[in-house]
């Protein structure tokens, strides 16, 4: 595993996220995430305005990143991910860039062609190309293979609010989290939209992932949250079995691929340093 902090450390870990050690610190200073696709290690730097890559044996011998040319932008990038053909870059004023090779920056970029809210998140589905993006005032943007996109109507009750974490479970149900605490499903693709019953009050929900299409994870208060019925009915983590640190900045989840119940659970704590790892039983 590979993991990115705000300093630009890339940090490293070969047990699945049980220790981390230091892999190299020339990534800069303002990374927005980080991924991995098309054999490279990527991130986008907003102080250089550049993307920065290396390839997964360059970063294991600790060999310095490559940098695209700079590209400043009017627009603030403000979150990052990637599927398995492509990635997208998402900020304000509706910006959202996309790229299929990271030492090649982007190969399209758009401003204010889907919205002029502000884009902040955008997530992937694990297993599938397909990616939701959302932003201020309810803006929600999907895309099947970063060529088209499709603006979406997001419920009508939270028009004015704003989206903090989504999630295509397929390519017609997706999860919306906002500002407010609410999350909302949809089985249409955006068609009609339903209120889920999940905890944590009115906290924003920081994220929302999965490890199957009913295996279901949300962030919400620094509290990690588990669906087993496909966001039916959600159970505090840690349960009884197993235990993992507390922290009062948990902001990222990232699932196991091989394990629906092991995960790990990324933040900034000054006691716990970024990262908490679990492994819900």
């Amino acid at each position: 595993l590979f993991a990115i902090d705000a300093d630009g450390d890339l940090i490293m870990s070969e047990n699945g996220g049980t220790t981390w050690v230091l892999n190299d610190d020339a990534w800069g200073t303002a990374t927005i995430g980080l991924g991995y696709l098309a054999g490279y290690l990527w991130t986008y730097n907003t102080a250089t305005s550049a993307v920065i890559s290396a390839t997964k044996e360059d970063a294991l011998a600790n060999t310095a990143p490559s940098s695209t040319a700079a590209s400043p932008w009017v627009e603030v990038p403000a979150d990052m991910a990637n599927g398995v053909a492509y990635g997208l870059v998402v900020g304000s004023n509706g910006f959202v860039a996309v790229l299929t090779s990271p030492p090649s920056g982007f190969d399209a970029t758009y401003t204010g062609s889907f919205t002029a809210e502000d884009y902040s998140v955008v997530n992937f589905n694990p297993y599938m190309d397909i990616a939701l993006i959302g932003g201020t005032n309810n803006a929600l943007l999907y895309t099947a293979d970063g060529v088209e996109f499709v603006t979406v109507e997001g419920p009508s009750a939270q028009s004015a609010v704003n989206v903090t974490a989504v999630l295509p479970v397929t390519e017609k149900k997706w999860l919306i989290g906002y500002n407010d605490g609410d999350v909302y499903a949809t089985d249409n693709a955006g068609g009609t939209w339903t209120l889920l019953a999940v905890p944590g009050g009115a906290n924003p929900v920081t994220d929302l992932a999965m490890s199957t299409t009913h295996v279901l994870w949300m962030l919400k208060n620094n509290i990690l949250y588990q669906s087993i019925d496909g966001g039916a009915s959600w159970l505090k983590q840690p349960n009884s079995k197993k235990a993992f640190p507390t922290s009062s900045a948990l902001n990222d989840v990232l699932v196991c691929p091989y394990d629906v119940n092991r995960v790990n659970i990324f933040g900034a704590d000054s006691t716990f340093g970024f990262h908490a790892v679990g492994t819900p039983a």
